[in-house]
């Protein structure tokens, strides 16, 4: 007969389903909250250690643990109350405030939450979590403590107009193993008043780790507002508090906060068709020094876009008529240190594409500049003549290697008719010297 299907059917020896599996279990720290601020959501793939606050009253502070008990098909464990614990060694206190928590119940999918809390001791510990007498896993917590230093760095060197600059400063602090940590409100004391405000206690705002990632700074850190007064420069000193010990300065640039000239440039003058096209727009104030930062975005453009019969794509420039078409869209631009960029992609046919924008009459723009051009043309390659432009000088770059290879075997072939013509004149006068060594002798008598 012929064998249609073959069916392979496995039976255990001992049922797995609802039977506890310390492969399929596990242990991680889900989130951890620093002053109510989300600093880490963290996976179960996770091997790092991750950082709370040694105290915090409120109960702001915490890491919440997830531990999964599940069998060897992932499903969740016949549970029995209290046969699984989760316990700490060095510093905290698990969930009431104990360091030793039976774990009552889990949910359908064999999960269950933990909470970590501080308790006012700076220092490392470990969470575990045991299933009978099998260690299912473990995760490293560092505690961390008060404030001992701080580090401070202007993100936005140049300031502009009268209100608070949000972010125009970002603060560090680390306890005294120099591990990162919450602080209160730093105050700033400026060097000039008239020209950047001192403050007693600042505005702040704390980065978890989406927006550290963001912005590419360190998490936990502070964005910190600054008050610009008046044009000039001022050194701003971060006061010490009350645990820490240094007080780092910065230097800040307040401009005036109307845009006098404005200058469109590209990364490149030519691209290759669907190349990325980075555009920036360079603004100045009439003392020709880099627009500072605002408190708000500035309305410079009344429209902007790319003037070309090819399809091009990217983000305009933030203006007027986008804002109409769509009220999501922002119309003002944000300068940083004078500079604001965006992304474009060269169409696929050759030709030249013409950015170009028309300035508003907002008061935030120098009237001199108010209803004007602010254009840029660049250059798609054609890929085809880019491809035969690239041959030719391949081709051109061989013949000359074999022109230069020519001339090195002729050269070499006439130094080398030049080296035997030498020779043979040499043996010449050798041949001569001996017959003239032996008139010589002959005459003189001697054999």
């Amino acid at each position: 007969d012929k064998v249609l299907q073959t069916l392979t059917i496995t039976v255990n020896a001992v049922a797995t389903a609802g039977i506890f599996s310390a492969a399929k279990s596990s242990l991680y720290a889900y989130e951890v909250f620093n002053d109510g601020v989300n600093w880490d959501s963290v996976t179960a793939a996770s091997t790092a250690a991750v950082s709370v606050l040694s105290g915090d009253a409120s109960g702001s502070s915490y890491v919440q643990f997830v531990g999964s008990l599940l069998d060897a098909n992932g499903g969740p464990v016949s549970y029995t109350a209290n046969t699984a614990v989760v316990s700490i060694t060095g510093q905290g206190l698990i969930e009431n405030y104990t360091r030793y928590y039976p774990v009552s119940s889990i949910d359908g999918d064999g999960r269950f939450a933990v909470y970590l809390y501080g308790d006012d001791v700076a220092g490392d510990s470990t969470v575990t979590l045991s299933y009978g007498a099998t260690v299912v896993g473990s995760k490293k917590v560092t505690f961390v403590g008060s404030p001992k230093t701080i580090t401070a760095t202007a993100t936005e060197p140049h300031i502009a107009g009268t209100s608070d600059v949000a972010g125009a400063v970002f603060i560090v602090a680390k306890d005294a193993a120099g591990n990162v940590t919450t602080m209160p409100a730093p105050s700033f004391t400026s060097s000039a008043s008239s020209v950047v405000a001192s403050d007693t206690s600042a505005s702040c705002a704390q980065l978890g780790a989406t927006l550290a990632a963001a912005y590419g700074l360190t998490k936990g850190g502070y964005l910190c507002s600054v008050t610009p007064v008046g044009v000039g420069t001022a050194t701003i000193t971060v006061n010490a508090g009350a645990t820490t010990t240094n007080s780092p300065t910065f230097d800040i640039r307040v401009t005036k906060d109307v845009v006098s000239s404005l200058v469109l440039t590209s990364d490149k003058a030519s691209y290759a068709p669907g190349e990325k096209i980075t555009l920036t727009l360079t603004a100045k104030d009439a003392d020709g020094n880099l627009m500072g930062a605002t408190a708000a975005a500035l309305n410079v453009f009344a429209s902007f876009g790319a003037i070309n019969t090819n399809a091009t794509t990217g983000t305009v420039f933030p203006n007027a008529a986008s804002h109409a078409l769509d009220g999501d869209i922002d119309a003002g631009i944000t300068f940083s240190a004078g500079v604001a960029t965006t992304t474009y992609y060269a169409p696929l046919a050759a030709g030249t594409v013409n950015f170009s924008g028309t300035t508003t009459t907002d008061a935030k723009v120098a009237t001199a500049l108010q209803a004007t051009k602010v254009a840029l043309a660049i250059t798609v390659a054609d890929k085809s003549a880019a491809a035969t432009a690239a041959a030719e000088a391949a081709t051109a770059a061989a013949q000359d290697a074999s022109d230069m290879a020519a001339e090195a075997t002729a050269a070499v072939a006439a130094l080398s008719a030049k080296v035997a013509t030498l020779v043979s004149a040499l043996k010449k006068q050798i041949t001569t010297l001996a017959t003239l060594v032996a008139k010589i002798a002959k005459k003189m008598g001697v054999k």
